[in-house]
């Protein structure tokens, strides 16, 4: 970004990074450490000030004497398929032994961690940036490892003689504590893998759905659609200019105009239609059960929406902002979702080509 000033965005967020009760790292795309929240600090016992820079492999290699472990490979293959695929990746939960600092022994403490990698896309659509969030899940381990031990107590009192009762009654309500804890435990990670699974398919900036669960979703439209014989609309959205604005403007001018452009696209659609960004500058939106007619309808709403949303928003950027929309229709221009997408986007193609801020149909047929 070329803009250096610090927005309350940028406040927010430091505070939002620094209080989250889970541990945050950012790597570059060669697996350096460019930052770490207060509790990654706290809880891996080493001073931030002392692995930026460095490979994460540095700063947390396994345990020597555990020839079993193998937290180091497994991150290196999590972190390769991250900047390969640039998709989330969740790992299964791992055992990383961390080392105390030398004043205080220096011995490896054992830890169980649940790991979500998302890499961050720069506008070159490359991994600018990969963020790591940790749950430390050492504690759920331990209790089920009890949890487990205290079932085959449990079983071993019962063929014993019955002056063991009053044992085997208090063994039992601690399995019923346990278990309790267990459900809460199990309550919250439960949540916590909905939270991520949601993660997974919304762009990180917008909030809008990613392009990945609009080609899965768009796919089972025209399924659906099939099966009650109505029709389907593809909008392929584009900011028109777009380029211009970040370099006169800068990028989080620029990043501004597309989390507004994306509010006002999510606003003009019904609860059953699905609103993506594409990538870059692209929306995508698609209308499930909606005539041809009411589709353009809707499409040039949007337009003249989008137009009039700069009286009130100058102080983001102080000039009109347009958008060209390339709209298809199936069955009519293509039975496939990706037939849809190509139709939607030539149709885009001659919305710009004809001078832009309109509604432009697909000529395929």
């Amino acid at each position: 970004m070329t803009d250096n000033s610090t927005s309350d965005e940028d406040v927010d967020f430091k505070a939002l990074f620094e209080s989250a009760p889970d541990l945050y790292a950012v790597l570059d795309p060669h697996f350096n450490i460019i930052s770490v929240n207060e509790i990654f600090s706290r809880v891996t016992m080493i001073n931030r000030t002392e692995i930026m820079g460095k490979q994460i492999f540095e700063v947390f290699p396994d345990n020597p004497k555990d020839r079993k472990a193998t937290g180091v490979k497994n991150l290196r293959y999590s972190l390769e398929n991250v900047l390969k695929n640039k998709t989330p990746y969740s790992m299964a939960v791992q055992k990383y032994d961390i080392r105390q600092p030398k004043a205080e022994g220096g011995k490896f403490e054992e830890r169980y961690w649940s790991t979500l990698i998302s890499p961050i896309l720069g506008n070159d659509h490359k991994v600018k940036y990969i963020l790591i969030r940790t749950e430390d899940v050492t504690e759920l381990i331990k209790l089920q490892k009890s949890h487990a031990e205290q079932l085959k107590f449990v079983e071993s009192i019962k063929t014993q003689a019955g002056v063991m009762q009053n044992e085997i009654y208090q063994r039992a309500q601690d399995i019923q504590e346990v278990n309790k804890r267990l459900e809460h435990l199990s309550a919250a990670l439960e949540i916590s893998n909905k939270n991520l699974a949601e993660l997974s398919v919304r762009d990180p900036l917008t909030g809008l759905f990613n392009r990945r669960y609009l080609e899965e979703s768009l796919n089972r439209e025209i399924d659906r659609a099939n099966r009650k014989i109505v029709q389907l609309a593809v909008f392929m959205v584009d900011i028109d200019h777009f380029k211009k604005i970040n370099d006169e403007f800068g990028h989080l001018s620029g990043d501004a105009v597309l989390r507004v452009v994306a509010e006002c696209i999510q606003s003009h659609i019904r609860r059953e239609d699905i609103a993506s960004r594409f990538g870059g500058e692209e929306f995508v939106v698609s209308l499930f059960s909606i005539s041809s007619d009411l589709a353009l309808n809707r499409a040039e709403k949007l337009r003249r929406a989008v137009e009039g949303l700069w009286d009130k928003h100058t102080h983001l950027v102080p000039k009109k902002i347009t958008i060209s929309i390339g709209v298809a229709l199936f069955p009519l221009h293509g039975p496939t979702g990706n037939a849809l997408l190509k139709a939607a986007d030539g149709a885009l193609y001659l919305a710009k080509q004809q001078g832009r801020n309109q509604v432009v149909v697909s000529q395929n047929t």
